[in-house]
């Protein structure tokens, strides 16, 4: 059904039905600034995975992703796909220096997971594209997690675990890396007064390469 409403909308989905694999029915496609992405559905064969709670080494740090972050060059673009057709709706904007939007959440129309659209106006390095695309990991204390992490050694030349640190959201959060520096949010789910933080009403950036 998806597949077919993306089509129906003009945008470039496969034409054939999906196949199975690993139990999982998906298919991919490419969002207005090029982003790769996929939707699924499950399938009577989709496996589960236990978490090992005996273990507390072998636990996961975190059960559920609270969000995935990735760089959006034009933000109207990305709004007519994946608020227009999708049903995302916008919850709040993000302000790094207070003169222009650089984070943008859009949250699903019945839940409480969202996307991080990370703006920008000029290229990246490699580096930082490592930061701004990445996963963001929910958990309920962040001081637990970073003597847990503590426990951890990490690879040869990885990037360094951060301290604790509240962000501009006020929610406490570290960030780790992964084998190619991506980077790996933990953040907690509640702000460190409970009360959301206010959306900012700068100008949002724009990459000075996109073309209307």
């Amino acid at each position: 059904m998806m597949r077919l409403y993306l089509l129906s909308k003009g945008v470039q989905a496969p034409t054939n039905k999906s196949k199975e694999t690993n139990g999982i029915l998906g298919f991919f496609i490419k969002d207005a600034n090029g982003t790769i992405c996929q939707f699924i559905q499950k399938t009577k064969h989709f496996p589960v995975f236990k978490n090992d709670t005996e273990n507390n080494n072998n636990s996961p740090i975190a059960t559920k992703i609270n969000h995935v972050g990735f760089m959006v060059a034009d933000l109207e673009k990305a709004n007519k796909f994946y608020v227009d057709i999708l049903g995302f709706k916008e919850t709040w904007r993000g302000s790094k220096d207070g003169k222009n939007v650089t984070w943008l959440n859009l949250t699903v129309a019945d839940g409480t997971d969202y996307l991080e659209l990370m703006l920008y106006d000029k290229e990246q390095s490699q580096e930082n594209m490592g930061v701004l695309n990445h996963i963001s990991l929910e958990v309920e204390n962040i001081f637990e997690i970073e003597k847990r992490l503590s426990t951890r050694v990490l690879p040869k030349n990885f990037k360094k675990t951060t301290p604790v640190k509240v962000g501009i959201n006020k929610k406490r959060q570290i960030n780790t890396f992964d084998s190619d520096s991506t980077r790996i949010e933990i953040m907690e789910a509640i702000t460190i007064d409970g009360i959301p933080a206010a959306s900012s009403n700068a100008e949002p950036l724009k990459f000075k390469g996109t073309k209307n």
